[in-house]
């Protein structure tokens, strides 16, 4: 099958040229965490993409893939103000770095959660109660 047939094929199976276009250029991965966004149902179905500026320019240079994860975290964060140029790479580091971070906070926010949720099972367990 040569690109032109795979293309069609794809098409075929609901994926717009822009959408394969977008795949193309970020490798089929989120372009936040890196993600592969085919490497399974969960992934396929969380494709999404952003506006890496919120401002509702849907020029393709304006729209990056991300799993649904990061698509939440990063929600209508403008990574202008972090972005070491106006570039679509720039923008798309400076947005990145947002999700990192907040992601790592949230990475804290859940083992605290699952420690003081283990230590209530535990003790739940001890005494016999739910």
């Amino acid at each position: 099958m040569d690109r032109n047939e795979a293309r069609a094929a794809l098409n075929r199976l609901g994926w717009p040229d822009w959408m394969l276009d977008m795949g193309i250029r970020a490798n089929f991965h989120c372009e936040y965490c890196d993600k592969d966004m085919l490497a399974d149902v969960d992934s396929y179905d969380g494709w999404q993409k952003d506006h890496i500026v919120p401002d509702g320019n849907d020029d393709v240079s304006n729209l990056a893939i991300a799993c649904k994860t990061c698509n939440f975290i990063k929600r209508n964060s403008d990574p202008r103000p972090l972005a070491k140029g106006e570039d679509r790479d720039s923008l798309v580091a400076a947005a990145r770095n947002i999700v990192t971070e907040r992601r790592a906070r949230k990475e804290e926010v859940l083992q605290k959660t699952k420690n003081a949720i283990a230590a209530i099972l535990e003790q739940g367990q001890a005494s016999g109660s739910v």
